[in-house]
């Protein structure tokens, strides 16, 4: 097992990624909130889904939906804001 995945990301950015996400803070230049996983994949939110509280996930290398129920489950699964 890596270490980040035993270790997971710090609480100072799990907390930091619940904020972000409830005030649909994204990118200025491209609308969109970018994640990272800490298995080194990459997504994004668009700012449209973050107003609706779509949680949708695309992921950058593969387009692939992830698709979530709750703000603390994107967190718990290992997502945090890049």
């Amino acid at each position: 097992m890596n270490t980040r995945e035993s270790e997971g990301w710090s609480e100072a950015l799990r907390l930091q990624t619940l904020e972000y996400i409830r005030q649909a803070i994204v990118n200025p230049l491209d609308g969109k909130l970018h994640f990272k996983h800490w298995s080194d994949r990459s997504a994004f939110i668009n700012f449209e889904n973050l107003c609706r509280e779509k949680l949708v996930l695309i992921d950058k290398q593969d387009g692939q939906l992830i698709e979530f129920g709750s703000v603390q489950d994107l967190v718990n699964s290992g997502w945090a804001i890049d």
